[in-house]
C-alpha cells in the first residue's frame, strides 16, 4: 500500500514536471516574448517619422565669419596648419568653411574647437589658446584692466544685436551666416563685428581661387598726410584757396 502510494507520487510529479521528451510549459516564455515585442513596439512609435540629424549635416556647406580681437587689435585672419580632417577649415579668408566630413564633426561637433583643431586655437572657459604661443586667462592685463575671454555671434552681417554665449564658447556650433567674434577684452566692453564680414558677400571667393571681398584694416595706422577734412580750404565755386589779406581784396582788383 505505502508502495503503491508512493508510485502514484511519483507519476504525479513527473506529469506535472513534465519527463525528458515530453512537451514543455510554454506560457512563460510566449510572456517573455509578448514583453520583448511590446517594448521594441513603443520604441518605433515613440521615434519622428523622419527623423533628422542637427545641422551641419554631411553635405552641408556653410561658412560664417570670424575674428578674434585681443585688446582692442584684430589679429590676422587665422591659417589652416595642416590636412584638413574634419571638414572645418580657412582659406585664410576670416570666413569658417563648414562642410563635414563625418558626424564627428558635424551638427554640435561642428563648433569653435572643432575649427580650432585645424587653425592652432582652442577656446576654454576662461581661457584662450592662439598660434604664436598667445595664452591668455581671464584676469591677465589687457589695456591696464582684467581681460575676459567672451565670444558674441550675430544671426548674420545685417543682425543690429549680437548674443553673448554664456559657456562654453568653444563648444559653440556657428550656422551658416552667422558672424562670431571672439575676444579678450574687459568685462563690459562693446564688442563689433569683425572687419571679415564683408567677406560673407561672396564666401566662395577664396576657395575658388578667386580675389575676396576687400576688407580695411581696422589696425592700420591713420596716415599723417590725410587732410582731415578735404574740404577745407576750397572754395565751393573753383576749389581755390581763398585770398589772403596780404593778397589783397578782390574788390581792389585791377585798381
Amino acid at each position: 500500500m505505502g508502495r503503491a502510494s508512493s508510485s502514484k507520487k511519483v507519476a504525479k510529479a513527473a506529469r506535472t514536471a513534465g519527463r525528458p521528451g515530453e512537451s514543455k510549459n510554454i506560457v512563460w516564455p510566449v510572456a517573455i516574448g509578448a514583453v520583448v515585442l511590446l517594448g521594441v513596439l513603443l520604441v518605433v512609435v515613440s521615434r519622428p517619422d523622419n527623423p533628422e540629424p542637427v545641422a551641419p549635416r554631411l553635405g552641408d556647406h556653410w561658412h560664417a565669419a570670424y575674428g578674434v580681437n585681443v585688446c582692442g587689435d584684430w589679429m590676422p585672419p587665422l591659417q589652416d596648419q595642416g590636412q584638413d580632417a574634419s571638414g572645418l577649415h580657412t582659406h585664410g579668408d576670416g570666413l569658417i568653411h563648414l562642410h563635414p566630413f563625418s558626424t564627428r564633426s558635424s551638427g554640435h561637433n561642428a563648433n569653435l574647437n572643432t575649427f580650432g583643431e585645424i587653425v592652432g586655437m582652442e577656446i576654454g572657459d576662461g581661457s584662450l589658446s592662439l598660434p604664436g604661443g598667445i595664452e591668455l586667462e581671464d584676469g591677465d592685463d589687457c589695456n591696464g584692466e582684467p581681460g575676459v575671454v567672451q565670444v558674441m555671434v550675430w544671426d548674420n552681417p545685417a543682425a543690429t544685436e549680437g548674443r553673448r554665449v554664456p559657456a562654453d564658447p568653444g563648444g559653440y556650433a556657428p550656422q551658416d551666416d552667422e558672424v562670431v567674434t571672439i575676444a579678450f577684452l574687459p568685462e563690459g566692453a562693446g564688442l563689433e563685428m569683425p572687419p571679415t564680414v564683408a567677406r560673407l558677400a561672396d564666401p566662395l571667393a577664396a576657395e575658388e581661387g578667386r580675389e575676396p571681398v576687400p576688407i580695411d584694416d581696422p589696425n592700420a595706422p591713420d596716415d599723417p598726410n590725410a587732410p582731415e577734412d578735404p574740404e577745407a580750404g576750397t572754395s565751393p565755386e573753383d576749389g581755390e584757396a581763398p585770398l589772403t589779406d596780404d593778397e589783397g581784396d578782390p574788390a581792389d582788383a585791377g585798381q
